[in-house]
């Protein structure tokens, strides 16, 4: 055993490097349903015992009923907006004094939270996933920006169906009539509920969808969807479920179509990303209040009082993709 890290300030990260584990692996050694072999188990804490490595923070959780750690399961890292997600439930929590534990996940989110029991977690918020009717969890569960009607959980949105009507609306305002739209999944809350706001507008115009793509909330699927919109008789317009699949949308227009933008076509999207306001896109979008959203987020998660479901109001931003 190498003596040089024989202290009482021995780090997770040098057990790590001396067991030959992840620094993850080490640390469920100490959990007592650690997801971890025996023998993997016996070794790491061996070693610790050799070492004098105490981990004060697992001991602590062990002993006590609250762990003060709040678990974030992501997915669609890919997009913008979940960062911008992850950086506000960060800053928010540590100011309430908890810490983060963020799981990424695009399988089976029974798993995650089969997992996530063997960290005594004080509460879980789930973004983006489309649970079924069956989903269960053994501690305080919230879905953001995300909604089942059908599951006893508390959800936090904003108000998709409004967004997708006021994208409506200024696209008509403009003259649009010929105006496309890419949805995101077909089973998203989301993705459901701004088209239906979009379709019932333009219903009330007399108009209806022109044409009608699935870019699955991914660049790559959007930009080989734009070929179904750009072929043949063309829109004059395009609102795409979410600014991440606009942006995709906007790079074919430009660079496989040279068209331009809005000269030729229209371009709205919706979350308002920071992308979103970039010169090279300065892409029309409704705004969703990320802050707020999490804010009423992590008042409700830990509530006894029945379930809460709540939506947020969003905001249209005109910029220049839009003419």
């Amino acid at each position: 055993m190498t003596k040089s890290f024989r202290s009482n300030n021995v780090t997770a990260k040098q057990l790590a490097k001396l067991s030959g584990f992840s620094q993850a692996t080490v640390s469920r050694a100490f959990l007592k349903h650690s997801p971890i072999k025996r023998e993997t188990k016996d070794k790491i804490l061996g070693i610790a015992k050799e070492l004098g490595y105490n981990p004060h923070t697992f001991n602590k959780i062990l002993s006590i009923d609250k762990s003060g750690i709040v678990a974030l399961v992501i997915t669609y890292f890919h997009n913008q907006f979940y960062s911008q997600v992850i950086k506000s439930f960060s800053q928010q929590l540590q100011a309430m004094g908890y810490r983060v534990l963020v799981f990424f996940e695009e399988g089976d989110i029974n798993n995650t939270i089969e997992e996530l029991s063997n960290y005594r977690i004080d509460a879980c918020i789930i973004t983006s996933f489309d649970l079924d009717d069956n989903f269960n969890a053994p501690f305080p569960t919230l879905l953001f920006n995300r909604v089942n009607d059908n599951i006893p959980l508390h959800s936090v949105e904003s108000n998709n169906y409004k967004g997708g009507a006021l994208i409506a609306q200024h696209l008509m305002s403009l003259g649009h009539e010929k105006i496309a739209f890419i949805a995101g999944e077909e089973t998203a809350s989301t993705s459901i509920k701004r088209e239906r706001g979009f379709i019932d507008t333009l219903q009330q115009a007399g108009l209806k969808i022109f044409k009608r793509v699935v870019g699955h909330y991914d660049a790559k699927k959007t930009m080989q969807a734009m070929d179904t919109i750009l072929k043949k008789d063309l829109p004059t317009a395009i609102f795409a479920a979410n600014d991440y699949m606009a942006i995709a949308a906007m790079d074919a227009i430009r660079y496989d179509y040279k068209l331009k933008i809005p000269e030729a076509i229209s371009v709205a999207g919706f979350d308002n990303i920071k992308a979103s306001a970039w010169k090279s896109y300065d892409l029309t979008t409704v705004s969703q209040p990320i802050e707020q959203m999490v804010q009423k987020a992590l008042e409700i998660v830990f509530a006894k009082d029945g379930i809460h479901k709540l939506s947020v109001d969003v905001q249209l931003v005109v910029r220049s993709s839009t003419k």
